[in-house]
C-alpha cells in the first residue's frame, strides 16, 4: 500500500499548491480567522525541534489540530480568499492529515517532518506578507486622504506608508 508522503508528490505538484498561497495579493484584502501565522510558525518550530517518541506524537498533534482548523475555515464559501486558494489549502490540510495519520503506523523521516514544517513556514510567509500589504495600503490610503487627496501622488504615499509599517515592525 502506497503511505502519503510530501515526497510521493512532485515538486512540481507541491509547488502548485503553494504557489497561490506565497503571499502574493491573495490575502491582501483582511485577515482570515482561523489562519494565524503565528500559530503555523510555532507548530513548525515544534515539529523541527521534537525529538521522536512522545514530543514529536505532541507536535503531530498540535500541528494536525491546526490544518484541521484551517480546512474548516476555508470550507467557507465566504471571505477574503479566492476558491482557488480555499482549495488548496483544504488539498495541503488533507495531505498534512494523511500524513501525520501515517505516523501512527510508521515512524516519519525527517524530510517528511521538515516538509510539513515547510509548508506551515511558506504559508505564515504569505500570510504575514498579505498582512503587510493590507496595512500599506490603508496607510497609503490614510496619507492620501490626509494630504487632500491630490492626483498623480499614489507612489508618493505608497512609499511613505510602506517605510512607516517596516519601521513599526523593526521598533516593534
Amino acid at each position: 500500500m502506497n503511505q502519503p508522503s510530501i515526497e510521493g508528490m512532485g515538486t512540481v505538484e507541491l509547488r502548485a499548491l503553494t504557489a497561490d498561497l506565497g503571499g502574493r495579493s491573495l490575502f491582501e484584502q483582511a485577515p482570515v480567522p482561523g489562519l494565524d501565522p503565528a500559530a503555523l510558525v510555532e507548530a513548525a518550530d515544534g515539529l523541527l525541534s521534537a525529538a521522536d517518541g512522545p514530543a514529536l506524537v505532541e507536535a503531530l498533534d498540535r500541528n494536525l489540530q491546526l490544518w484541521v482548523a484551517i480546512k474548516t475555515t476555508t470550507a467557507n464559501e465566504e471571505g477574503p480568499l479566492p476558491e482557488t486558494v480555499r482549495q488548496n489549502l483544504r488539498t495541503l490540510a488533507g495531505l498534512i492529515a494523511d500524513i501525520t495519520l501515517a505516523a501512527g503506523q510508521r515512524s516519519l523521516e525527517s524530510r517528511e517532518i521538515e516538509g510539513l514544517a515547510g509548508i506551515n513556514l511558506d504559508i505564515a510567509r504569505g500570510l504575514a506578507e498579505g498582512e503587510r500589504q493590507r496595512l500599506v495600503r490603508d496607510r497609503a490610503y490614510e496619507l492620501w486622504d490626509r494630504a487632500g487627496r491630490p492626483d498623480n501622488r499614489s507612489l508618493e504615499f505608497w512609499l511613505a506608508a510602506e517605510r512607516e509599517i517596516d519601521e513599526a515592525v523593526d521598533a516593534g
